[in-house]
């Protein structure tokens, strides 16, 4: 058996994939941190014992060691006084240090605060540990720092996911990160206990950096009249990549360069490549006079040594990130690889990189970065060894850096496009010219002169003027490349869902592809077979894929967890169960062919929150469904937690009706959605002022008037009840009690239905016994936020509703509802059932 492993990359890449087995392998079975810890030391003994084992053992230590550092890391018991013993009760006076730079946005800075103590309102003060997030609003928090001892007054509130099918799991990211918690205060309220010693340990420098990235920050945006090209050059930079608007990310992800616009491997890699070429031929013309010290390679061993110091500051001064820290050890690796002159084997440089990255931190397996990085890499490094065996080059020096250039991008993007259509759900098409142009002038022209502006900043601020003024023309002449890629048809395309078997599936047909070229012909038949095996696991998983599909019709109705605001999808078509199981479906689980899709608003967040539930909650989850068009879009009214989340949705569906009332907002939001749909074609219906009944297939739609002159954007939203068969869903939007009487009496048992969105999120100036009396629901959804500032629902309007033998279904407290009928009979289950 060994003999079978000799001929492959060495020891490193197995011990690489048995440490990463471990940890998948530890996040997905429950806490057995006693048997990994024995099965690990068992293996040890043995491989001290019997030679012949050595190398299964210890390939299965890996596995081991693996799973018991994620297991440990995510479920070690936390001590009595850790900060997340303190979460959602009272307003406590916080101590601690900020162990983090600060990212800023509009109107607040968030730092990662090591707590030291806590004061309660009884005046007791207790030690605590963990670290939280700290959102600080107002203008100057700039002035706080990493390093600097702060005490504040704030509740810790816990980390709560919104709680829908496919959701991105957020608190297990943080946990991930050891955050705990957040709290939130305004400036005024916040005082710096101690700075740290100019002249004192690495804080005190790590603080200087600091300082000096935001004000070379502040300097290039005031440059460049705080643009769109200076905000990509300060991103390069100092890792800053908070500045960068969600637009201009969308934009590069359709281009496929979106990658270039956070610090990575390939920053360091230039930066490390420039300062080695510098330090090299410095040292050499120093040297020249001493053959002896040229001959043995000291010129290279010292341009390596000061390129990784060069690097390991310039890793603290973008912020450290977890991905920096990452991408730093790769790039030292690397370069260690130069200095004891093993530069061949690239692939056990990188698995050793990867080895050293886990063992320090386990949880970084499951970063989007970690795996895109290695990803790319890998088929980078294994395409260019294939095309070099297979003596693929040109003799011209020039035309062979260029094809060099295409097939590092075109691996690249070969390693990366599975999981970037897992994660994002897009897939470009141009992402090869784009990266064409785009790396050499962004990576090897911007940054060096970035970088160069940097050092310039330090010294002569006035000269990096040209310099900065040359970087940002470039950098826009990348946007505007970006611009005219994406426009092109079918330059890029969204992606419903890709399972992780499949992104499996499709890894190993690269590597079947890889080992076949390579003339190792039984591991690429061994490679097909697991390729056929992941993709038939998913062909009869999802029998439609069979043609087995169910002809019976249903209604499905999911009410997303949104936070205070309000979003239902509604679907209509065949699942594939009986007719008689219809509500086994409400999860989201099965498979659910929909042929007829409606979205009743969007959800939303106002006041400072940049938060867009579209991008982050419903699309996610519509894409999960395998929903790319949405026929009708439905907005009740055009206030911020309903119509906010609708932008995103519009922009990256396709949408073929929007049904609004005749309201108009001077929101920068309402007129973007406005400007959407003139642009992308999507006809606005407004339903005239009495009773209409629109038909949708098999759904009616039956909007409701009784709108007064001179009411609140509340009271004019519009009423409509959904009618499927025998089965009926009232909207009323976020009418008060004056709209509820005005149809409770001109429409009466009109309003009948079986279950009711509860009006104005359970307001206490709705849902009023009058207006109930006519609807007589059976159930009542209530959509509302977690702890939300309004206190919604109100409990009088709680005790109503269950006098009235009405069963509620909170959004906040179930998560998503999901509401499903054949046509004469509903069931509805919510996320928390799950």
């Amino acid at each position: 058996m060994n003999a079978f492993f000799r001929p492959l990359q060495p020891v490193a890449l197995y011990l690489f994939a048995c440490l990463c087995a471990g940890i998948a392998l530890g996040d997905a079975i429950p806490d057995m941190r006693a048997l990994f810890a024995w099965t690990g030391g068992t293996c040890l003994i043995l491989f001290c014992v019997i030679k012949p084992l050595r190398f299964f053992t210890c390939l299965i230590f890996f596995i081991c060691l693996g799973c018991l550092s994620y297991q440990t890391r995510m479920h070690a018991p936390l001590p009595d006084h850790h900060i997340s013993h303190y979460l959602d009760s009272e307003a406590y006076t916080i101590s601690g240090t900020i162990r983090s730079f600060a990212r800023h946005y509009n109107h607040k800075s968030r730092f990662v605060l090591d707590c030291s103590h806590i004061v309660s309102k009884a005046g007791i003060k207790q030690p605590v540990a963990g670290n939280i997030y700290l959102s600080i609003y107002g203008d100057g928090a700039h002035q706080f720092g990493f390093g600097d001892r702060i005490e504040l007054v704030s509740t810790i509130r816990s980390i709560r996911n919104f709680q829908n099918p496919g959701a991105f799991d957020y608190r297990t990211f943080l946990k991930r990160k050891k955050i705990f918690g957040t709290a939130y205060t305004n400036i005024k309220r916040l005082k710096v206990i101690s700075s740290p010693d100019p002249f004192g340990d690495l804080s005190s420098w790590i603080r200087r950096l600091e300082i000096v990235r935001n004000q070379f920050s502040r300097h290039v945006l005031q440059l460049t009249d705080d643009s769109t090209a200076g905000k990509i050059i300060v991103s390069l930079v100092t890792g800053k990549k908070e500045l960068i608007p969600a637009d201009l990310r969308d934009l590069f992800s359709k281009a496929g360069i979106s990658h270039l616009l956070a610090i990575s491997g390939l920053h360091l890699s230039i930066i490390g490549l420039l300062v080695f070429r510098l330090v090299y031929q410095l040292s050499f013309l120093s040297m020249a006079r001493f053959r002896r010290l040229t001959a043995s390679g000291m010129c290279k061993r010292v341009a390596c040594m000061t390129t990784i110091f060069v690097l390991f500051w310039y890793t603290l001064f973008s912020g450290f990130s977890p991905s920096t820290q990452r991408a730093f050890i790769m790039t030292t690796v690397f370069l260690l690889s130069f200095v004891f002159e093993n530069e061949t084997d690239l692939i056990s440089g990188l698995c050793v990189a990867g080895i050293l990255i886990l063992l320090r931190d386990s949880a970084a397996l499951f970063s989007i970065s970690f795996q895109l990085s290695f990803a790319a890499v890998f088929c980078i490094v294994s395409g260019m060894q294939l095309l070099k065996k297979k003596e693929i080059y040109f003799k011209n020096k020039w035309v062979s850096k260029i094809t060099g250039i295409c097939f590092v991008t075109l691996f690249a993007g070969l390693g990366t496009a599975p999981l970037t259509a897992h994660y994002f759900h897009m897939m470009s098409l141009v992402q090869f010219l784009g990266n064409l142009v785009a790396i050499p002038l962004l990576g090897f022209i911007v940054l060096p002169l970035g970088f160069v502006s940097l050092a310039g900043f330090l010294i002569l601020p006035g000269i990096t003027r040209w310099l900065v003024f040359l970087a940002e023309h470039l950098t826009l002449t990348v946007v505007w490349f970006a611009d005219i890629l994406s426009s092109f048809p079918f330059a890029w395309f969204r992606i419903t869902q890709m399972e992780p078997v499949q992104i499996t599936g499709i890894y190993f047909a690269l590597i079947a592809f890889y080992m076949w070229m390579n003339t190792h012909r039984l591991r690429a038949a061994g490679s097909i077979f697991v390729s056929i095996l992941c993709f038939g696991v998913t062909i009869f998983s999802y029998p439609s894929y069979l043609g087995q599909t169910q002809t019976d019709r249903v209604l499905k109705i999911t009410s997303l967890d949104v936070g205070q605001g309000s979003c239902s999808v509604i679907q209509t078509g065949a699942f594939e169960v009986d007719r008689d199981k219809a509500h086994t479906v409400g999860s989201g689980n099965n498979r659910f062919s929909a042929d007829q899709t409606l979205l009743v608003d969007g959800g939303g967040f106002s006041g400072l929150s940049s938060f867009d539930p579209g991008r982050y909650i419903v699309a996610p989850f519509l894409w999960k469904q395998g929903i790319k068009k949405i026929d009708y879009v439905i907005l009740s009214h055009p206030e911020s937690d309903h119509l906010n989340g609708l932008v995103y949705l519009l922009e990256n569906f396709k949408v073929d009706y929007l049904i609004k009332n005749t309201d108009t907002n001077d929101t920068v939001n309402y007129k973007k959605m406005i400007r959407l749909c003139r642009e992308r074609g999507i006809k606005i219906i407004t339903p005239p002022f009495f009773p209409e009944q629109m038909t949708a297939d098999d759904l009616r739609l039956t909007f409701f008037n009784s709108t007064a002159a001179h009411e609140t954007l509340n009271n004019r939203s519009l009423v409509f009840k959904l009618g499927f068969e025998g089965f009926s869903f009232l909207f009323p939007g976020d009418i008060l009690k004056e709209r509820e009487f005005r149809l409770a009496r001109e429409y009466g048992f009109k309003l009948k239905s079986d279950v009711l969105m509860a009006p104005h999120h359970g307001s206490s100036t709705s849902s009023t016994q009058f207006f109930l009396d006519k609807v007589e629901p059976e159930s009542v959804i209530i959509p509302c936020g977690w702890q939300n500032r309004y206190r919604f629902p109100h409990p009088a309007v709680l005790n109503r509703y269950r006098e009235a033998g009405v069963k509620i279904y909170r959004t906040d407290q179930h998560g998503a509802v999901f509401t499903v009928s054949a046509g004469n009979s509903f069931h509805i289950t919510t996320y928390k059932d799950l």
